[in-house]
């Protein structure tokens, strides 16, 4: 039986077939295109030395300060995830934050949207209502539904633990930040 080739548009017209074919091409030169952007898009970011006195001393060692006590940090690997875990300075971890975020910008929004066009035309062609129909409808879910279920079963077994993980770091940045109000995203590896 072709049953399990249908997905794929086996039982499709040589012309829907062969769109099918450039959507798949489109896909993935869209994909890595958004990957390279990002990847490619190495943010900097000059910090006084001094607000970063309590990072650990190899990575001191590895940052000397310009003429102007400044320290160029960048949002590769080895230098951000140091600088958000240890750096206690919340203004340096919030400013690299928002650099990192920012990889890709601006061109990568419409690439995501071109990708999201893309895969529901093809979701469309093979009788799906959505790329997520599509996606999951030969895995063990089978629907979008059941994924999304299971998704909220997991929030609701892991939120008692994250609000408390939470509330216990909301304490320890109001000892050094008494107004703070929420532990922000720039926080997390701090706090953790």
């Amino acid at each position: 039986s072709f049953d399990i080739f249908r997905p794929a548009g086996v039982d499709k017209d040589g012309r829907t077939r062969a769109r099918l074919a450039e959507i798949q091409t489109q896909v993935k030169k869209l994909s890595q295109d958004y990957s390279s952007k990002i990847n490619a898009d190495t943010g900097t970011l000059q910090v006084d030395a001094a607000k970063l006195a309590d990072m650990p001393k190899d990575w001191l060692d590895a940052h000397k300060p310009d003429a102007d006590g400044k320290i160029t940090i960048t949002t590769d690997y080895p230098d951000y995830f140091p600088v958000m875990s240890f750096a206690a300075d919340d203004g340096v971890r919030h400013a690299l934050w928002d650099v990192y975020a920012s990889r890709g910008l601006p061109e990568n929004p419409e690439t995501l949207r071109q990708l999201l066009t893309l895969r529901k035309e093809a979701a469309t062609i093979l009788g799906r209502p959505s790329w997520a129909a599509y996606s999951v409808q030969d895995g063990m879910a089978k629907t979008p539904e059941t994924v999304e279920g299971f998704l909220a079963d997991i929030a609701d077994a892991a939120r008692p633990r994250a609000a408390a993980d939470l509330a216990r770091a909301l304490e320890e940045k109001k000892k050094v930040m008494p107004d703070a109000k929420a532990i922000e995203v720039w926080d997390r590896f701090y706090y953790a």
